[in-house]
């Protein structure tokens, strides 16, 4: 899932919709957090349900929450932060 999550966030077009949003609002003001959440939610609707997770806040929720349980392993850590950095957050 991490893997079809990084894709999606890679994504050219993902990618182009983040940097208006940090070049019109700031990287780090709120305008920009609540549209990268909104970007990322669109990219999750079509991800998670091919994994059993529904596409709402319950599903992301459930989804975080399990990823929480493997922080351990290198792999899942790793993948962790690509996914951060491709939604432009600090690890």
């Amino acid at each position: 899932m991490q893997t079809d999550l990084l894709a999606c966030y890679s994504a050219m077009q993902f990618q182009h919709k983040l940097k208006f949003l940090h070049t019109k609002y700031g990287t780090h003001s709120r305008e920009s957090t609540v549209g990268r959440r909104l970007l990322a939610r669109e990219a999750q609707a079509k991800i998670l349900p091919r994994y059993g997770y529904d596409a709402d806040d319950s599903g992301i929720c459930r989804m975080l929450s399990d990823f929480e349980r493997f922080l351990k392993d290198s792999e899942v850590q790793t993948m962790s932060h690509a996914l951060d950095a491709a939604l432009g957050c600090d690890s």
